[in-house]
C-alpha cells in the first residue's frame, strides 16, 4: 500500500485522483517506524489521520511488536487539497487503506476535537509509550494536545511533535503554532528534546511531574 502511493504519487477517491500532499515525508515516517520497532513499543497515539499516510507507518511497525494505534481527527466534512480540488469525507480514504493493508484489527479511528478526545481517553486510564501530535497548527490547541498526550505518556516514551519552525509560526492566526509548544515542554525539565529536522522534534519522557 505504501509502495503504491510512494510510486504513483497519488491516491482515489469518490472517483477522483488527489495527490499524495498535506503529509509527514516519507522519511520521517520510516524513522517514527523505526523508532517503535527497535524500542518495541506496543501503544501508539495519532493525532491528525488525514488521509492515513502517517497511519499506515505506525499500524505496520506496530504489527511487528503487536501493538495498537488511536488515531484522531476532526473529521472535516470536505476541504480543499493541495490541487484545488474539494475532497470530501477523506477519513473514508485513510479507513480503506488501513483495512486493504490488513491492518484494521491494529488501529482504532476516533472522530472528533483532538483536545475533547483526549479528555475522554485520560478519563478512561488510557495510556501510550508513542504519541505523534500532527493536527491543527494552532497555538491553543497544539498545547492541549500536549498536555494530554503527557497525562496519557508513559515514562521512557516518546511524543513527535510536526509542523515546528518559522514557517508556521508566521503564519497569521496561528499564534505561533506547534513551535511556541517547545518552550512550554523545554519549561517542563521532563524531556529530552531531539531535532528530527526543521519541521519535527521529538521528545523522551524523563519523568512524571
Amino acid at each position: 500500500m505504501l509502495e503504491n502511493l510512494l510510486s504513483s504519487g497519488q491516491f482515489c477517491h469518490k472517483g477522483q485522483s488527489f495527490p499524495v500532499a498535506h503529509n509527514t515525508s516519507p522519511d520521517i515516517c520510516r524513522r517514527y517506524a523505526n523508532l517503535i520497532v527497535k524500542q518495541e513499543l506496543t501503544h501508539a497515539l495519532e493525532i491528525g489521520t488525514l488521509f492515513g499516510f502517517s497511519t499506515l507507518f505506525l499500524a505496520d511497525a506496530l504489527q511487528q511488536t503487536n501493538g495498537y494505534l488511536d488515531t484522531i481527527d476532526i473529521r472535516h466534512r470536505s476541504r480543499t487539497w493541495s490541487n484545488g480540488q474539494e475532497i470530501e469525507d477523506i477519513h473514508e480514504v485513510a479507513e480503506k487503506f488501513v483495512k486493504e493493508a490488513g491492518l484494521d484489527s491494529r488501529v482504532a479511528f476516533h472522530a472528533g476535537h483532538s483536545n475533547q478526545v483526549l479528555a475522554r481517553l485520560v478519563a478512561e486510564n488510557r495510556s501510550c509509550d508513542f504519541a505523534l501530535i500532527d493536527g491543527s497548527h494552532k497555538f491553543e490547541i497544539a498545547l492541549l494536545d500536549f498536555i494530554g498526550v503527557d497525562r496519557m505518556l508513559d515514562v521512557g516514551g516518546y511524543v513527535a511533535l510536526d509542523d515546528i519552525g518559522g514557517n508556521i509560526s508566521a503564519k497569521e492566526g496561528l499564534s505561533g503554532g506547534p513551535n511556541r509548544v517547545l518552550g512550554a515542554v523545554l519549561a517542563t525539565s521532563r524531556y529530552k528534546i531531539d531535532l528530527w529536522s526543521s519541521n519535527v522534534a521529538v521528545f523522551q519522557k524523563m519523568r512524571d511531574v
